[in-house]
């Protein structure tokens, strides 16, 4: 999946590919960025087009490591809760 739009309404242009295969994702999102480029400079003239970044993979946070961290701090709250209690 590709996705391209504004950021936070500017003219910042943000590009997003999802993909299986996070070599394909990468090379996609760069040649999407070369191409607008080169094609909104010559749709807008006068225009300074700039590619602030390159596509990078994103890096995953794993739901279970999520979940640990939530039940953790809910036991960390029962346990606080049961001290105040009994002292």
């Amino acid at each position: 999946m590709t996705t391209a739009e504004a950021v936070n309404e500017t003219e910042i242009l943000s590009v997003t590919v999802t993909c299986k295969n996070p070599e394909d994702a990468i090379l996609l999102a760069n040649t999407m960025a070369e191409v607008l480029h080169d094609r909104i400079a010559q749709i807008v003239n006068g225009t300074s087009v700039k590619i602030v970044d390159r596509a990078v993979v994103a890096k995953l946070v794993s739901p279970g490591f999520a979940k640990k961290v939530i039940i953790a701090t809910m036991l960390e709250f029962i346990v606080s809760v049961v001290v105040v209690f009994i002292v």
